[in-house]
């Protein structure tokens, strides 16, 4: 597959491989959906489902639009937006969502009640507890009796408030592509060599993951709450009346019935929003000889295009994922391809204008050409402004609009404030918190990362 990489876009076809694992993406969710409904038949009052689940991924069968539909239960750790994902595939919370507490005496105690709060807010029902370390002997740790309070309270008193509760978004919508997942890794995987087949720690690295973690930071930290919207889902019924933008993060491989149904968003007034490089191959990973949405956009993927037009002209996308594969700040990460910066953005495709805004019908659509991931390097070193933000934002939260609830000290939004919102029975919930950045392992938890 590697050899493929130097081949003009429309030469590409990674179908052998993607078709075979889409197939087996299938076979493991229906697997699945069956152990499902015979644990049922042995006891109905139970739900079930599975623990373990990681992100979403091009390896371990997670495509999560698939195991959604078979599962009433699942601890999912908080790798590449699986928390989020699930969230938005779970309606009115129906079935229980749990992820993994790790303890970590350097955080302390404020950590796992900050854990334990941040995860209720965003549709957990509860956290599985991993409890090495948690006890001297027999003896419990004194860390857990402060603890005890906040389980109590969320356990007890908020819990029952919120089970069943829908979520409330603001009319924007994250496209979930699992071909788009899969090509992105296909991308990826070029600098790594022979030692391709023992990639790992795709959630820190890919492209597509950390896209898509870059979109959602830039929307929670603006005040904007979003769902995930699923590929299958856009086939079968469009784009939901209830949402006004459609975001397409990396959204590599799209097929035509998806091109189709996103075009008839546009043109009933919905506003689509691409970063870049969107389409340019269909559904099992096969390059196009023209994008699938090109005539939407008004720009033009052609089959002779190379890697050299993309990024920093060495790779088709914009890291070198094998020199920084152990990095521990997303600099380190970004630093491995010089890349042109307008903004403090990487311009993706060489051959387009940034941020072209065209009127289609009764909507409107935005190609910015940029790549989101360096907003997370901004997040991370503390230097992340408004203007960063509205780089991306400007079509979907026009300057003035306030968010539907405004945090401010000293008159400006605190960094890195989130507001989530769930409605019950004519009730309102809103849970304010810091959206902290997460650290986490296939192994662990998230933990608080600053």
């Amino acid at each position: 597959m590697l050899e493929q990489l130097n081949r003009p876009l429309g030469q590409l076809d990674f179908s052998p491989l993607l078709d075979r694992l889409s197939y087996q993406d299938s076979v493991w969710a229906n697997l699945i959906h069956e152990l499902v409904e015979q644990a049922n038949r042995t006891d109905p009052a139970r739900p079930c489902g599975f623990v373990g689940g990681q992100a979403p991924n091009i390896w371990g069968g997670y495509d999560y639009a698939k195991l959604a539909k078979a599962i009433q239960f699942i601890e999912a750790y908080d790798l590449g937006s699986a928390e989020e994902i699930l969230r938005s595939f779970n309606p009115n919370n129906a079935w229980p969502m749990v992820t993994t507490h790790f303890h970590n005496d350097r955080l302390g105690v404020e950590n796992d009640i900050w854990q334990s709060w941040y995860y209720f807010a965003h549709g957990n029902r509860g956290m599985i507890g991993w409890v090495d370390g948690w006890f001297d002997g027999t003896k419990p740790r004194p860390w857990l009796e402060r603890y005890r309070a906040t389980l109590k309270e969320l356990g007890g008193v908020q819990g029952p408030k919120r089970a069943g509760a829908r979520w409330i978004h603001d009319g924007v919508a994250i496209y979930y592509s699992h071909p788009s997942i899969q090509v992105s890794w296909c991308l990826d995987i070029e600098p790594h060599g022979k030692t391709w087949v023992n990639r790992n720690n795709d959630h820190r690295l890919g492209t597509s993951h950390n896209v898509r973690k870059a979109w959602e930071y830039l929307l929670a930290d603006s005040g904007i709450q979003y769902n995930f919207l699923a590929y299958d889902e856009l086939i079968r019924r469009g784009v939901p009346a209830e949402y006004r933008v459609l975001i397409l993060p990396a959204c590599y491989a799209l097929s035509d019935a998806e091109a189709r149904r996103i075009r008839e968003f546009c043109q009933a007034g919905g506003t689509v929003v691409a970063d870049f490089a969107c389409g340019p191959f269909d559904q099992h990973g096969k390059g196009r000889r023209r994008g699938a949405l090109d005539d939407l956009f008004g720009v033009s993927h052609a089959g002779s295009l190379t890697k050299k037009d993309f990024f920093g002209g060495s790779l088709w996308v914009e890291t070198n994922q094998h020199a920084a594969y152990s990095y521990s700040r997303f600099r380190e990460l970004l630093d491995t391809v010089p890349c042109r910066l307008e903004d403090g953005y990487a311009i993706a495709e060489h051959r387009f204008s940034t941020r072209q805004v065209r009127q289609v019908g009764r909507g409107k659509t935005v190609y910015l050409n940029l790549s989101a991931q360096r907003s997370l390097q901004y997040r991370e070193d503390g230097t992340s402004t408004d203007a960063h933000r509205a780089v991306f934002l400007g079509s979907i939260h026009p300057s003035g609009r306030p968010p539907r609830v405004a945090v401010t000290h000293q008159g400006h939004r605190p960094p890195h404030c989130e507001a989530t919102y769930w409605s019950k029975a004519g009730r309102v919930y809103v849970f304010i918190l810091k959206n902290l950045s997460m650290n986490a392992t296939p192994r662990a938890a998230a933990a608080w990362g600053g």
